[in-house]
């Protein structure tokens, strides 16, 4: 597991490659965005609000919102620009308290707004499932986040969609980098990672009617193609910063906590799950939202690398405890059936995903046991390494090998005996690498990590 000369970014990032010189795509992207024309780009938005309005049958644009401090610069930038907004937010079965305090504040700005309930217990019911078969706690939020609007937009004949960020490059994705005024149905087909590659069409079955799954669909491909909707990114038009955007929501009355998931106490402060989608990262990639964030502080000269690595070292990984309470009594399981989930889809995930063929790039110093037995990163972690030899059987490993470990896809291979195995078995967090700077503390899939819960 390799990490980003530059920031802080590892190359488990199902988003990211990297360049010869070992520097990240998203690293990459953000270089390449010093030589935009950012008043040529903004000309060009000028353009995109000049066709709205022409298109126009009463609102000019769909925004949706969260109330967050990006939710607060979208709407605020649109409104600079005369658009007449409607604004759609996804109920948050979790929302808190300050999150609808703030939605609330960035309604009274002055746009109309709908506030989307989904049936909750088609939710939860669909929630549970989800986590149960791929371990994510997102995938009814990204797959109502990424529909609902469209849906809405094209029922109400608005002629412009406005996204934030294109998170996709943001974090290191740049097979988008240059879309803006174009947002395709081939292009929302292809951007269902976060549902786990899934629609709603595929979860119907005994236990989910059509009905049931209403909400979740997106247009058809015949609707979408002959409404007259456009979708764009403000972060293709405008430079996007996180910190700037919630300075100007600061302004408008957005309000922090003291904390938050991540680095910055301002991100993520509406619901009370997300922290649960950041910690899972850990498990599966190795990385949490800190490193995102230190990453984008990296990007833009406000934190050394070396002073990201040491606020990681003293901070990483932060186990939401309270939120896995609220998320375990939401969904009426227990601690321990969250735990046991956590340590199965993380560690024997399959998701349907190949899973690598003997002969492949894993040697056997790194991954291998009995000829045809499963290993999976559960039973690794009970064996142990010595650093160099940890360090020599990493370098060993491929790209693809080092993501699917990451992601807990089981291994198949022609190896040595079990006694050979443990002789020579890698622990992850053996895998530590602490003896070469910029390699960041791999997964322990034990339960230490835990030891507060009750």
């Amino acid at each position: 597991m390799k990490y980003c000369n530059n920031c802080v970014t590892p190359d488990t990032n199902p988003l990211v490659s990297f360049d010869d010189s070992g520097i990240c795509s998203a690293c990459q992207g953000f270089g390449d965005r010093r030589d935009v024309d950012w008043e040529a780009r903004r000309k060009d938005f000028e353009e995109v609000v000049a066709h709205a309005k022409a298109n126009s049958k009463g609102y000019d644009c769909l925004i949706p919102v969260s109330g967050g401090k990006d939710s607060y610069w979208q709407v605020i930038t649109c409104l600079e620009y005369g658009l007449t907004p409607l604004t759609v937010t996804w109920r948050d079965p979790m929302r808190l308290p300050l999150g609808q305090k703030n939605l609330d504040n960035l309604i009274g700005i002055g746009v109309d707004h709908i506030d989307y309930s989904i049936n909750p217990k088609v939710e939860k019911r669909f929630l549970y499932r989800s986590f149960e078969k791929y371990g994510v706690p997102g995938l009814p939020k990204h797959m109502a986040l990424y529909n609902l609007p469209l849906r809405l937009a094209v029922q109400f004949d608005i002629p412009l969609m406005v996204w934030g960020e294109n998170a996709a490059i943001e974090y290191g994705d740049l097979r988008d980098q240059d879309k803006g005024f174009e947002v395709d149905y081939d292009w929302l087909m292809g951007s269902r990672g976060v549902t786990q590659g899934t629609t709603a069409e595929d979860w119907i079955g005994e236990e989910f009617s059509r009905g049931d799954m209403a909400a979740y669909f997106a247009p058809s491909r015949e609707r979408l193609e002959q409404s007259n909707l456009r979708a764009v990114y403000l972060g293709h038009y405008f430079l996007w910063d996180q910190v700037q955007n919630y300075e100007t929501a600061r302004r408008y009355g957005f309000e922090a906590p003291d904390s938050g998931p991540g680095y910055y106490a301002f991100d993520d402060v509406d619901s009370g799950f997300i922290s649960i989608h950041h910690f899972m990262k850990w498990y599966k990639f190795g990385y949490t939202r800190m490193f995102d964030n230190l990453s984008h502080d990296i990007r833009r000269g406000r934190i050394s690398r070396d002073e990201a690595l040491a606020i990681i070292r003293e901070r990483v990984p932060e186990v939401p405890h309270d939120d896995i309470r609220a998320f375990c009594d939401f969904l009426e399981i227990s601690v321990e059936s969250f735990l046991r989930n956590r340590r199965r889809n993380s560690a024997t995930r399959t998701s349907g995903r190949s899973r690598m063929a003997a002969g492949s790039s894993m040697t056997s110093s790194s991954r291998t046991g009995k000829a045809g037995k499963p290993v999976n990163m559960l039973q690794l972690s009970k064996l142990s390494l010595p650093l160099e030899r940890a360090k020599e059987a990493l370098n060993n490993l491929s790209f693809r090998a080092k993501r699917e470990i990451a992601e807990g896809v089981p291994m198949r291979s022609e190896g040595p005996s079990q006694a050979s195995r443990a002789e020579r078995g890698i622990s992850w967090k053996d895998l530590s690498l602490r003896t070469r700077q910029g390699f960041l503390p791999l997964v322990e899939m034990t339960q230490d990590t835990y030891s507060e819960l009750p």
